[in-house]
């Protein structure tokens, strides 16, 4: 029988004690911990991907995010439709007129055909080039984690909103217990945290199936969101909180790895927020990039000139010019710490 080997003590002077054969993050232990967490796995029921049970589901949703920023009647962009469940429930039941958009195309598009629907296959971060009209709300559902330049995506998207319009944005969260995106075979927590892509494969190829990794999710923290927003002029009209508490004996057993990491992101699944466009666009933070430049001294600007090729007699001309400002400069006078 191995020796159980005491955790060192983390920030918060918690301690564990774990099994020496948990310091090799391979499949075994993937194994083990799948098989401890079989009976409460982190979703306990997952939602049903038949055509009734999405259905099912998107109307669900559609009720959901309708109270929260009133979609009846609307001109709806839905960025990541998916199979086009919700933006149909929309078009047919919340009388929208709805685009959906997702990166691909799906088979269950052909299903769905309605006056005021449209479905397509687009890149968000592109959908300028569409040149759409604009959108009096944007609904996008546990999607921007998968987006590869979700800065420019949400830029898009504000683009698009109309000056009154709300953005209702639901996103899961790298660092979240779940966002491996495989909790329907994976049963514990932060598996993407604490295994490699290939650890993953290993495993479904010990289940059988098709050797996945963890779903590609981009790192954004609920910081970085917040910070994108106010770039873009974005303000945060309501936030949903979705915090959930932390299973503090499986933090305290992986600790070493777990505790890089705030717990506020470990414990916070998704950012949930209602966005609309700030008055004046511009970020809240009114500082420029030129007000925090420092001004380049002459004698800067001389020896970034000399370091570049010379291309003409007016050059060489001006040298002598430069130096001898440089040399009848008068000194500064030094700024007291104040700034005085």
């Amino acid at each position: 029988m191995e020796e159980p080997i005491e955790a060192e003590v983390g920030p918060d002077g918690l301690r564990g004690v774990v099994d020496a054969a948990e310091k090799a993050f391979d499949l075994a232990l993937f194994l083990k911990l799948n098989e401890e967490y079989r009976s409460k796995p982190l979703i306990a029921e997952p939602r049903s991907l038949d055509a009734k049970g999405r259905m099912a589901f998107a109307r669900r949703r559609a009720e959901m995010v309708d109270k929260r920023v009133g979609l009846k009647g609307k001109r709806v962009l839905e960025a990541g439709c998916g199979a086009g469940d919700m933006s149909v429930a929309l078009a047919r039941e919340y009388g929208c007129e709805v685009v959906g958009v997702d990166i691909e195309q799906r088979p269950e598009w052909t299903e769905f055909k309605d006056k005021n629907l449209t479905l397509m296959q687009a890149d968000i971060a592109k959908l300028d080039e569409l040149k759409l009209a604009r959108f009096d709300r944007i609904v996008s559902l546990v999607v921007w984690e998968h987006i590869k330049h979700p800065f420019t995506a949400l830029k898009v998207c504000r683009d698009l909103l109309k000056p009154d319009g709300l953005f209702y944005l639901r996103a899961n969260l790298y660092r979240s217990p779940d966002a491996s995106h495989r909790y329907r075979e994976v049963f514990f927590p932060w598996p993407h945290l604490l295994f490699t892509d290939d650890v993953f494969r290993q495993f479904y190829r010990q289940l059988g199936t098709e050797p996945h990794t963890a779903a590609w999710v981009n790192r954004l923290t609920h910081a970085e969101y917040h910070k994108y927003f106010d770039l873009l002029g974005l303000n945060v009209v309501q936030e949903w909180d979705s915090a959930a508490p932390l299973d503090e004996d499986f933090y305290n057993r992986f600790e070493d790895v777990l505790s890089r990491y705030p717990v506020y992101d470990l414990t916070h699944r998704y950012i949930n927020v209602a966005l609309a466009i700030r008055a004046g666009g511009g970020p809240a933070n009114t500082w420029s990039e030129k007000a925090l430049r420092k001004p380049k001294s002459r004698a800067f600007q001389l020896a970034e000139r000399l370091s570049k090729t010379p291309k003409d007699l007016r050059y060489w001309l001006s040298l002598p010019l430069d130096a001898l400002r440089i040399g009848l400069r008068k000194p500064r006078k030094k700024r007291n710490e104040h700034g005085g």
